[in-house]
């Protein structure tokens, strides 16, 4: 018998039909809804693209809630965290009261819950009265509008190409509930943080090998040699020479906050000796007030040429004598000169004299290509540069998404050591106030990681697992150093918002370039909201008795401490709202800085009006031919 052919058909495919279950907003996009929802009654479709998850007629269905109000809340699927739960980092009284959650970064794991910050110690009686006047200024991070002359930033990503954004996503971003409310009138006050000790004689001999200056001293240097051609016979004349010798000053006394007042004048000492203590440093240091002299004059003075020419000539001797000086005295005029050039010519001017910083470390015997930046057994002046200098290199890295030029040890810190005396730095001392080094080597490894993602040195799940153990890392950060009894309980707060600005900075960042989330994402918008709640303070009301709520202003101290997490915070604000916030805070500006941050915030944001959703900043910098420097 012939073999039976059996007919073998194929089962029908089945056809997917939208279930009743499905929310209406996957519907109206046309997305296939998952139907699993979290305790707010989002769907996970909804919470990953940050949209609010509008409920069907079913009565099955949980109560509408946004994304962004469920930003904490775990997928089912998740494994739970092993870490005890402890309340997250809280502002302290002066601020508004920041999210009490951080949301995750990746929408498919859960948030840990993490050790935070304690806030100070605020005594019941604190309150805004209690801020001392103060008659200085603060000096912000500087920046210039010029032809990109650094590395080239890396290729943008496109982190919504899968979110079908409509063509009238302008109207949404409009419609966005603020973070925070509109600003009301703000009346530029003066700094609270500049109580330092006066300037004083100096004192006999030097401690290491350097000369003793009181600041005294370095005033009468500046005006002594500025006062060259200067008609004296004038009022004005002198109150312009000791106001530019006074912003000089200041910015050079503005980093010796930090220290306790029993140690500062000692360190001012040194620090002023030795920028008059050989002709190369002297040449520096007068090429950079020469050049702020120039710009404090009024924009139709016919001096600001001579002025310019004389800090041109000043800037000139520098480089002549810079090859025959000693290491620590080639590293610190390169910084006045870096300072000189990027506030008279642009931010690429500033990088160009950073390349020579690099070349001059590499050219150390002790140090060479891609170098740690500390020395076993050198000077504490000379360790002390090379923190300044890698910080600075850390800044460049985040400004171009680039690989940094130091190497960040494997421990991700730096033995301490003696600075000068009885002062010893370590890696918990701020080197601004709020600003510790650990922030710096975040950073550094957010980028370095970023690059060897893009470098294919890592693949996607080795990339994933350490940026979300970074981000582990800079969640559960906590300063070591203790409250100081010698400062106030308004210097401690000012320190507590600056070290919590930056922490959401960093995490925004990490985000950003590790796991390809933009401003939309519920986690981005968290972060910016804090940065606007520490980095703000409710302003008076109006009325004995007002009908609204007061509205949040910038507070005007702080402003170089700040200037990064400000800066970061505009690359993510799609609302008017939020902008107005931020564009009050980087509108302050320093006189000892030509530049600020506020032109390329508005570039920023007027590339994504244009295009309708977010772009990726660092793109479109790189598109206008502009560089972004932070110093």
């Amino acid at each position: 018998m012939p073999p039976s052919t059996a007919v073998h058909a194929k089962p029908p495919r089945p056809v997917y039909k939208r279930s009743r279950l499905g929310c209406q907003t996957c519907k109206r996009r046309r997305k296939k809804c998952p139907e699993v929802y979290n305790e707010d009654g989002v769907c996970e479709r909804c919470e990953m693209g940050g949209f609010e998850c509008e409920p069907t007629a079913d009565d099955g269905k949980p109560a509408r809630s946004s994304a962004s109000a469920s930003q904490g809340s775990t997928p089912k699927e998740s494994p739970p965290s092993t870490s005890p739960p402890h309340p997250q980092p809280q502002p302290p009284p002066l601020y508004q009261q920041a999210p009490t959650s951080l949301p995750s970064a990746s929408p498919t794991l859960p948030s840990p819950s993490y050790a935070p910050l304690a806030p100070p110690a605020i005594p019941p009686s604190s309150t805004f009265s209690s801020y001392p006047p103060a008659t200085a200024y603060t000096d912000p991070s500087t920046l210039a509008l010029t032809q990109n002359l650094g590395p080239d930033p890396p290729s943008s990503f496109s982190p919504f190409a899968d979110l079908a954004y409509s063509a009238a996503l302008l109207d949404f971003f409009n419609n966005l509930p603020p973070i925070m409310p509109a600003p009301g009138y703000y009346s530029p006050s003066t700094d609270i943080s500049n109580n330092l000790l006066g300037f004083g004689g100096a004192g006999a001999g030097g401690v290491g090998g350097w000369p003793l200056l009181g600041g005294g001293d370095l005033r009468s240097f500046i005006i002594k040699e500025l006062a060259e051609g200067e008609d004296l016979s004038s009022v004005d004349g002198g109150a312009e020479l000791n106001y530019t010798a006074s912003v000089y000053c200041d910015f050079e006394e503005e980093w010796l906050r930090v220290f306790e007042p029993s140690q500062r004048q000692l360190v001012k000492q040194i620090t002023f000796g030795s920028v008059t203590s050989t002709p190369t440093s002297r040449a520096a240091c007068l090429a950079v007030v020469a050049g702020l002299r120039a710009r404090l004059l009024p924009p139709n003075d016919s001096r600001i040429d001579a002025f310019i020419q004389r800090s041109d000539s000043y800037y000139n001797q520098a480089m002549q004598t810079l090859m025959s000086a000693p290491f620590e005295v080639q590293a610190g005029t390169l910084f006045d000169l870096m300072v000189y050039q990027t506030n008279q010519y642009g931010a690429a001017a500033g990088y160009a004299v950073q390349e020579l910083v690099d070349a001059l470390v590499t050219a150390h015997p002790q140090l060479g290509p891609h170098p740690i930046p500390f020395i076993a057994g050198a000077p504490g002046q000379v360790n002390f540069l090379l923190y300044g200098f890698f910080a600075l290199d850390a800044l460049r890295a985040l400004a171009f998404g680039r690989r940094t030029f130091f190497d960040v040890p494997s421990s991700g810190s730096l033995p301490p050591f003696t600075f000068v005396g009885d002062v010893t730095i370590t890696m918990d001392r701020d080197i601004l106030r709020g600003v510790t080094p650990h922030f710096f080597f975040f950073a550094a490894r957010i980028c370095n990681l970023a690059m060897d993602e893009k470098e294919g040195l890592l693949g996607s799940v080795q990339s994933r697992a350490a940026a979300e153990k970074l981000e582990k890392e800079i969640i559960e950060w906590q300063p070591k150093l203790p409250m100081s009894k010698e400062r106030s309980p308004s210097e401690e707060l000012e320190r507590f918002g600056t070290q919590e600005m930056w922490r959401q900075a960093l995490l925004i960042n990490l985000r950003q370039l590790l796991y390809h989330v933009g401003p939309l994402h519920p986690s981005i918008r968290a972060s910016l909201k804090s940065i606007i709640t520490l980095g703000c303070s409710p302003s008076a009301p109006s009325t004995a008795f007002p009908v609204e709520p007061p509205t949040l202003v910038p507070s005007n101290f702080a402003t170089a401490e700040r200037a990064v997490p400000w800066f970061i915070a505009a690359t993510c604000a799609v609302c008017e709202h939020d902008r107005a916030v931020i564009r009050q805070a980087l509108a302050h500006k320093s006189p000892f800085f030509g530049t600020k941050h506020l032109p390329l915030g508005e570039i920023i944001w007027q590339a994504t009006d244009a295009a309708g959703y977010p772009q990726d900043w660092r793109s479109v910098l790189k598109k206008e031919g502009i560089s972004l420097m932070f110093l």
